[in-house]
């Protein structure tokens, strides 16, 4: 590769634009490595350097939206803060069962975060952060947070 004798006006072709083009950042060494540091900053927090740890703490986003007592509109508003876009039904209903641990009824949830609001102890808090971190956690690895 001369310098001066670039081959067009855009200089040279990029090593990894056939056949992948701007995706071989996924890789099945990357892919992994990102649901970790996801998991560690859900579950954990962050280290920004030696000093300085920066806990996790999911609640003060779920109170923010505008509904966090209804499942369904928490979800929806919540995937499409973090990914920019709605999801369809079946990732919906995946991330629901996540939030509800497996039960079935809406009630569960708002139960629960109505204790919560009624009596913010410690006790309720666990309750919602038992559900609300596998279920961000869930929200993180799904493909379309990867393509974000």
């Amino acid at each position: 590769q001369w310098i001066v004798d670039l081959p067009s006006v855009s200089g040279w072709p990029a090593f990894y634009q056939a056949p992948q083009f701007d995706k071989s950042w996924i890789t099945t060494d990357t892919i992994v490595k990102r649901a970790q540091n996801t998991d560690g900053l859900v579950w954990w927090g962050s280290w920004i350097n030696e000093d300085n740890y920066a806990p996790f703490d999911i609640m003060p986003f779920v109170e923010g939206l505008d509904s966090p007592e209804d499942p369904n509109a928490l979800l929806a508003e919540a995937t499409t803060l973090l990914l920019g876009l709605e999801l369809d039904s079946s990732s919906m209903d995946q991330l629901k069962l996540v939030l509800l641990s497996g039960q079935q009824g809406d009630y569960i949830w708002t139960d629960a975060w109505n204790a919560y609001q009624a009596d913010p102890s410690e006790s309720n808090r666990s309750v919602l952060d038992n559900r609300l971190k596998p279920t961000f956690q869930t929200i993180l690895q799904l493909g379309e947070a990867q393509l974000m």
